[in-house]
This record gives C-alpha cells, sequence and structure tokens, in this order.
C-alpha cells in the first residue's frame, strides 16, 4: 500500500470519518465511496486497533488475536472482509467511547447517529450472514467475528445483543477444533456473561499454551499473565460447582439446595487454591515490584482484588450463601479491604490517564478483563453496612468504565436498586444488623433485552425458613 493510501485509512478511523471521506471521494488519492468496502492493509487495522485499546489493563488480547499470523489457522482470518470491517468498527466506536460521545449509545436503528462505526458493523454483520459466505459457524472466523461484535455492542451499551454474540462464540468453540488464545478469551467472557444472567458458564479444559491456564499453581508466578491465567482458571471452576445449585429450578425450592459433601469439598480445595495464588502473586510481586511500571503495578492490584473475592466468597459455605444471608456480616473486614483495593486501582488508573479531559467529562475506560465492577457489585450486594455498601455504589458511577461484558454505570444502578428495595421499609438503617434476614435478596439474575437498552432484574428474597418457595419479584431498569 502507498503511504498517501495508508495515511487515508488511518484517518478513516478518526471519529469524524465520514465527513473526511465526503470531502475526498473525487482526490486524487483515489477515496472510495462510503457505499463501498474500505480497502485497508491488514497492518493498517492491527496498528491503529493497538493504538484504540493501549490504555487497557492487562488486555491485549483484542489485538493479539491477529498477530498470530505463524499460526496457519489464522491465515485465512487477517483477509475475511466481516472481520476487517468488524475491526475497523470497533477501533472507530472506541476512540467516540474514550471522547464521551453519548451519540454512541444510540438505537442501533439509527444509522445516522452510529455514524462510521455502526456502518461498518452492518457490513460485517451482512457479511457474516451472507448464504454462501465464507465464514461458517464452526471456525476460527466465526469466533473471532463474535468476539469483536460482542466488544462492539457493549461499548454501545447494547448488553443483550452483546451477551448473545458471546453465547454464540460459546457454541462455535464447542463446535471447531480448540484454538488456544481464542478459547481463554470465549472463556473468559462466558464467565463474565454468567455472572449476568445466571446460565452456567463453559466448562474450560487445561490449555498448555497458555501460561497458567490450568491446575497448577507454581509457589511464584513467573508473570502476571500467568498469575491472571490461574485465577480465571479457577474462578470458572468455581462458578461451576455453585452454578448447578443456584438454577432458577432449584433456587425456588429450599429442600432442593443442600450441597453435598462431595460439593463441600471441592468449595474447600479452590478456596485453599486461591489462598496458594494469593501467596505466589506476592512472592512474584516481592522479586519484581521494583522494576515494574505504573501499568503493572495496576495489574497486579487487579490481580489481587481478584483473589481477594474469591477467597472472600468461598470462605463462606455454600448452604449459607444459598439461605442465609446474615452470614456476610462477620466479612466486613473483608469488605472494607475490598472496596479499599478498588479505589486504589481506581486513583492509579486516574494518575496513569495523561490525556487531557473531554469537555470536563470523566474518562471512560474499556477493557476485557473484569477488574473492580464485580468485585465493588458483590460488596454493594451483600455487605449490608450501609456506609460500605454506599460507597461501592458511589466508587461504580464515579468511574465510567466497560471490563467485558460488565458496564460500572448499569452495574451502579443495579445495585442502588437492590439497597433500596433491601432497606424500604426499615426505618434509618445504622448498621447491617438493621437489614433482616426475610428482607435481603439472596438471588440476582438479570434478562437483558436484545433490541431495547433495558434489563429485567429477577429477584428472591431469603423470606422465611419456615417457607417452602423464596419470594420473587422483577424489576426493569432502563439505560
Amino acid at each position: 500500500m502507498k503511504r498517501s493510501q495508508a495515511v487515508l485509512a488511518a484517518q478513516a478511523l478518526d471519529e469524524n470519518v465520514t465527513a473526511t471521506f465526503r470531502q475526498r471521494r473525487s482526490s486524487e488519492e483515489g477515496a472510495e465511496s462510503l457505499g463501498k468496502p474500505v480497502k485497508l492493509s491488514w497492518g493498517i487495522h492491527i496498528s491503529v486497533l493497538r493504538s484504540k485499546f493501549s490504555r487497557t489493563t492487562l488486555s491485549d488480547e483484542v489485538f493479539n488475536i491477529f498477530e498470530l499470523e505463524h499460526r496457519r489457522s489464522f491465515a485465512a482470518i487477517h483477509h475475511e472482509p466481516a472481520i476487517k470491517h468488524a475491526v475497523i468498527a470497533l477501533a472507530s466506536l472506541h476512540e467516540r467511547y474514550e471522547n464521551c460521545d453519548d451519540s454512541i449509545l444510540r438505537s442501533n436503528q439509527d444509522i445516522i447517529g452510529g455514524g462510521y462505526a455502526l456502518q461498518q458493523y452492518i457490513k460485517a454483520i451482512h457479511e457474516v450472514a451472507k448464504p454462501g459466505g465464507s465464514v461458517q459457524p464452526k471456525n476460527d472466523t466465526a469466533l473471532v467475528a463474535c468476539i469483536l461484535f460482542a466488544c462492539f455492542e457493549t461499548l454501545r451499551g447494547h448488553l443483550g445483543s452483546a451477551l448473545s454474540h458471546v453465547r454464540s462464540g460459546v457454541k462455535c468453540e464447542d463446535c471447531c477444533v480448540p484454538l488456544d488464545t481464542l478459547h481463554v478469551i470465549i472463556a473468559r467472557l462466558d464467565t463474565q456473561a454468567a455472572q449476568l444472567d445466571g446460565l452456567p458458564p463453559m466448562f474450560v479444559y487445561e490449555t498448555p499454551s497458555q501460561p497458567g491456564f490450568g491446575p497448577t499453581i507454581p509457589s511464584c508466578f513467573s508473570s502476571l499473565e500467568e498469575a491472571r491465567n490461574t485465577l480465571d482458571w479457577y474462578w470458572n471452576r468455581c462458578l461451576c460447582v455453585d452454578g448447578k445449585f443456584e438454577k432458577p429450578e432449584v433456587a425456588d425450592h429450599p429442600s432442593n439446595t443442600f450441597p453435598d459433601d462431595a460439593t463441600n469439598i471441592r468449595r474447600e480445595a479452590l478456596r485453599q487454591s486461591f489462598e496458594k495464588c494469593t501467596s505466589a502473586l506476592q512472592a512474584f510481586l516481592e522479586r519484581n515490584a521494583r522494576t515494574m511500571d505504573k501499568r503493572s503495578l495496576q495489574g497486579a492490584m487487579v490481580l489481587k482484588i481478584s483473589a481477594h473475592h474469591a477467597r472472600t466468597y468461598l470462605s463462606v459455605p455454600l448452604y449459607n450463601v444459598l439461605h442465609d444471608q446474615m452470614c456476610w456480616d462477620q466479612l466486613y473486614p473483608e469488605w472494607e479491604e475490598q472496596v479499599s483495593l478498588c479505589t486504589a486501582v481506581i486513583e492509579a488508573d486516574t494518575a496513569c490517564d495523561v490525556k487531557p479531559r473531554h469537555f470536563g467529562n470523566i474518562r471512560p475506560t474499556f477493557c476485557l478483563d473484569m477488574s473492580i465492577i464485580g468485585p465493588l457489585f458483590t460488596v454493594a450486594h451483600k455487605c449490608r453496612d450501609p456506609i460500605l455498601r454506599r460507597k461501592a455504589v458511589e466508587l461504580l458511577y464515579s468511574t465510567p468504565r466497560q471490563e467485558g461484558v460488565w458496564d460500572s454505570v448499569i452495574t451502579a444502578r443495579v445495585a442502588e436498586r437492590i439497597v433500596a428495595i433491601e432497606e424500604a421499609g426499615l426505618g434509618e438503617v445504622k448498621c447491617a444488623a438493621d437489614v433482616p434476614g426475610r428482607a435481603r435478596i439472596n438471588y440476582i439474575e438479570v434478562k437483558m433485552d436484545k433490541v431495547e437498552k433495558k434489563g429485567t432484574i429477577k429477584l428472591r428474597r431469603q423470606g422465611s425458613q419456615r417457607q417452602e418457595t423464596q419470594e420473587r419479584e422483577q424489576h426493569v431498569i432502563n439505560w
């Protein structure tokens, strides 16, 4: 590609790309009209996408997918029209997202408001759905497309569509030959989705080519990547163990939710594994902290939060998790530490942000990994101390961020609604003990609308021990 064409391609990913192309359609550089595919070299796609995601924490997956050109299985992906259009759409949208452009949140039907990013996204969808097209549901190209589509819809606030793409990716992953990098990425997104919609996550297999993505825990991690992979692998196991007892058809009937001895033994083994992960991470930091940059140290804090969150959750027996919400009150020191760690990550993220603010707004951040949103939501839900749980909600509102399929502002709204429901009619709540067990919500399931930007929250209260079924209610939240 000539230099002038490369410059033009890079400009196409700017938020004003539509206007730029209209101005240059008749220029000597040979720019094509907006109605035709834009011919860009793969190097331009990757370099621009890398620049757009340079601020992510521990999340290089989006562009790492496309840099494995030496692998035969990825050779065809780089030339797929669906993938090219999806990459351009995501990079263009991400710039608008960082610039606090609220127009990206409009309906998918608003093609004009969606701009160049939405146009490219629609083209990518059409390529996937094209009869006889090169993208087949059983190949790795379809899986990459699902990941990119999920990221795109998530940034636009269409979480129902994002979850659908993740589930489609899981189906593709189940059908095709295992691709290690893609398996890890879709497993992470699927685990996040499972914590939203209540569906059981996929059971991930050990992936030797990905350091740490398996049951082996060294005495000292060799890298932050290994630590992250190990923590994610064990957290998936935890959700698989507990998930079968939290299914709606099971959890509605307390008599069906009595964990057996085998389940209790597995949960204790998982808790001990997270203890070992914490020790291995601490050993790594003692050796390397002095030579780590600010961004790596921030990533280490995120991993500390993940390990702490898992240990805290597993420290409570599963029977109590399902039937006795009062049991969380004894963990106030752990909740307080969790909020403190999340606050440190937010402060570090602000310190690392060297770019100017836009119109006084807080710059939103995006990464594929779960960082602080899930742990803060757990505090807002499980910790009934009125001050600390509101602090967690405040932190979610204070730092607009997208972590995989989790959105901090939407999560804050759900958490705020839970607090209001639990404390309704109780008068002034001064401590956790002022919220009785019968008022506490012990199960939350969110069903995202696939068309509109709203979700239905299905809740179950603990109720009294004499009840055969638990109290259920539904609430709709719009965003």
